[in-house]
């Protein structure tokens, strides 16, 4: 049996106020499926592009280029893939600079 959410269940999951869901929907042009008293239920796959759409918004991208990497799932692994890399980069940037800031303080 297919789950499907509902939009409170997906605001609540990413953070977000209903009323983003409606505008991602309108957005990046995600249809719900209604049911027969006419609420919006999204499917497992809708979900996880609201996830994408969070995640690529927080690292900055502009609406073109989400929807750009929401069209081609490859492009959605690779930017998940330079967002790691980042990620990797910038933490190993913070340590090296609290290595050199303890060396300094340790210095005769």
């Amino acid at each position: 049996m297919k789950k499907y959410y509902k939009t409170k269940e997906i605001a609540i999951e990413l953070s977000v106020e209903n009323r983003v869901i409606y505008e991602w929907e309108a957005l990046y042009n995600i249809i719900p499926q209604r049911t027969k008293t006419d609420r919006r239920q999204y499917t497992e796959e809708q979900f996880e592009q609201f996830k994408s759409i969070k995640t690529l918004k927080e690292r900055g991208l502009t609406v073109d280029k989400i929807k750009e990497i929401l069209k081609d799932p490859k492009k959605l692994d690779s930017e998940y893939n330079r967002i790691k890399a980042l990620q990797h980069l910038e933490k190993a940037h913070q340590q090296i600079t609290e290595l050199i800031t303890i060396s300094k303080e340790h210095k005769p």
